[in-house]
């Protein structure tokens, strides 16, 4: 009887701990609805708008002329960017090169599709465990003026996270 007692705190805490970050957020304005979260997986996600406001502000400080800001504009990805966060529990499983990146529209066709490159993860140390975890960064090749998913893949775990974004194409940077 005890031992059962003594699980059922370990079996809550396993279940919160899978079902965070679920629900909708906010990201740079635009909104980020997590729609299936089997993957350790956090997703931003910034539009052309959002980061030329950025890249304006930033040539404003740092004093660029026009013409450098105009070149610097070009080389922003048409659709944005999306940030993916991927976490896991050992240094190997958290390097993106086994991550896979999918952009889809919202009936599943496939637009997009990126496995991460082979990058050495971070990491988190508490005081039971460590979390090991890494960032990639997908340009969207083409402008994004509807929702669409966002599918992060762990290749490893064969397990899937997907994100559907809400695009706000006028957010500006704070």
């Amino acid at each position: 009887m005890h031992k059962h007692l003594l699980l059922y705190p370990l079996v809550v805490l396993i279940y919160a701990c899978t079902t965070i970050d679920a629900g909708s957020y906010i990201s740079n304005g635009s909104q980020i609805e997590r729609v299936q979260s089997d993957a350790w997986s956090h997703i931003e996600y910034e539009s052309y708008d959002y980061l030329a406001s950025k890249l304006s502000a930033k040539a404003k400080n740092a004093l660029w002329s026009p013409d450098r800001l105009s070149r610097e504009l070009k080389l922003l990805p048409p659709g944005g960017q999306v940030v993916a966060k991927v976490s896991s529990v050992t240094i190997e499983s958290a390097n993106t090169k086994y991550w896979e990146f999918v952009v889809s529209d919202l009936d599943g066709k496939e637009i997009q599709r990126r496995t991460g490159s082979n990058s050495i993860a971070n990491h988190n140390t508490g005081k039971y465990s460590t979390e090991w975890w890494n960032i990639a960064v997908v340009r969207l090749r083409s402008p994004v003026n509807v929702p669409f998913k966002f599918h992060v893949i762990d290749n490893i775990s064969d397990k899937r996270s997907t994100y559907i974004v809400y695009p706000n194409t006028n957010s500006s940077a704070e």
